[in-house]
């Protein structure tokens, strides 16, 4: 069974579902540390006027050194209607609004103050949305004992019945294969290169702000590399004709492209079987 251990992220990336349609199991490392500035409680978009960032405002008493399970949002600062409105705007003309937004609106106006049951239900809602089944897993909920590391990774994947981990690119730096291997599970990583789609009237206008003289790539101040895609993101070129902005979060491709969104994020893994 090929298991893959993630931290929860608020509305990731591409290639992260692509690496969830890819596996049989996938667990939420939720007793991982909040991490402050990370995509545990932010990722970015595109509107009309370019990147924006979507960050959940976090109850920052006592949160140092506090499990992301523990981590309280904080609703003073109308982050969950903020969020709202900046959807709207960048996405209100794309041509599946009407199928993505409801479900983002339902997930932030639940009644709860937990930084998880935003991020996990994220990723949860925008699984279902793409039509990936894959089960899921809370890593709090297994009794591996005090261990960190690479040696909480291993316990966990044996606790969980994994004979195979499956990890992001950053992973190569990270673990060492003989050391799951005498455990009695494979290792293998992630390799993607990021689909390029149409990103509409959206990058239109992006585009005419680029040659009015903006930067054809938004700046993107640095955050941890946890995501396993670049923080600072390339723009390519669509035959030329117009830039495109990779790394966004999934929703963008959601809205852009709907029921064709599996099949699209899929088509950037660049695994050899």
């Amino acid at each position: 069974m090929r298991a893959m251990l993630l931290q929860p992220f608020y509305f990731p990336w591409a290639g992260m579902f692509d690496m969830m349609s890819r596996c049989d199991l996938f667990v939420f490392y939720d007793d991982a540390q909040f991490v402050r500035g990370s995509w545990q409680s932010r990722n970015r978009i595109l509107s009309p006027q370019g990147v924006k960032w979507l960050s959940v405002a976090i109850d920052r008493s006592g949160h140092v050194g506090t499990a992301i399970r523990d981590m309280r949002v904080n609703d003073r600062e109308g982050w969950r209607t903020k969020h709202l409105n900046q959807l709207r705007e960048a996405y209100r003309k794309t041509p599946h609004f009407d199928l993505v937004y409801p479900e983002v609106e339902t997930l932030l106006t639940q009644d709860s103050d937990r930084l998880v049951d935003f991020s996990t239900g994220s990723v949860l809602l925008c699984a279902r949305l793409l039509g990936i089944a894959t089960p899921v897993a809370c890593a709090s909920t297994f009794d591996v004992g005090p261990c960190r590391g690479e040696e909480k990774v291993i316990a966990l994947m044996r606790a969980a019945g994994a004979d195979c981990y499956y990890d992001g690119a950053s992973g190569v730096e990270l673990y060492a294969p003989e050391r799951f291997a005498a455990a009695g599970l494979a290792l293998r990583f992630h390799a993607y290169e990021h689909p390029v789609y149409e990103q509409g009237d959206s990058l239109r206008e992006h585009a005419a702000l680029a040659k009015a003289g903006s930067a054809a790539a938004p700046d993107v101040p640095d955050a941890p590399d946890i995501q396993d895609a670049p923080d600072t993101p390339d723009t390519t070129g669509t035959g030329g004709a117009r830039p495109f902005t990779p790394y966004l979060s999934v929703l963008d491709l959601l809205f852009r492209t709907g029921p064709q969104a599996l099949d699209i994020l899929r088509s950037g893994n660049r695994e050899v079987a």
